[in-house]
């Protein structure tokens, strides 16, 4: 099995843009996209969307929303102000494609004291499970943000 995964932080706004986004934030987005950039009826996208990513290779989800916090506890408080307006949302988004371009499951051997060794069993990929640890559950109930896992395969 081959897995690519990624996860970013976003606020969607259909009013707010995304330079006011990025200024009551203190914080420049890695993406954008602008609402009905790519078509006005319907407005594709729906919302403007200001955006800071996560999507190093290699890296598991457990590592991507703590390098995701970890950049965005100093404004997790202007997120949860952002969050509890009418018409804008904070979201924690995960995003895995199974048997995709990915990467392919690493063999893992490991040679023990009295010179036996031990194989992981295939089906046991090194990206596979991931938790949240406390930390990154105080964020979200301090931002205001949704936690949103799409996976795909």
């Amino acid at each position: 099995m081959r897995i690519r995964q990624y996860a970013y932080l976003a606020v969607k706004s259909e009013s707010l843009s995304i330079e006011s986004i990025a200024d009551r934030l203190g914080l420049e987005p890695d993406q954008t996209r602008i609402r009905a950039s790519r078509s006005v009826d319907p407005p594709r996208p729906v919302y403007n969307i200001w955006e800071i990513r996560s999507d190093q290779p290699g890296l598991t989800i457990d590592h991507h929303l703590s390098a995701l916090v970890e950049r965005a506890t100093p404004i997790a408080g202007e997120l949860g102000r952002l969050a509890s307006e009418p018409d804008c949302f904070v979201v924690l988004q995960v995003v895995r494609h199974f048997d995709d371009d990915g990467e392919e499951e690493q063999p893992i051997v490991v040679d023990l004291a009295d010179g036996r060794s031990f194989e992981k069993l295939a089906g046991q990929h090194q990206l596979l499970g991931w938790h949240l640890e406390p930390r990154i559950l105080e964020f979200l109930i301090e931002s205001g943000c949704e936690l949103d896992v799409d996976e795909y395969g």
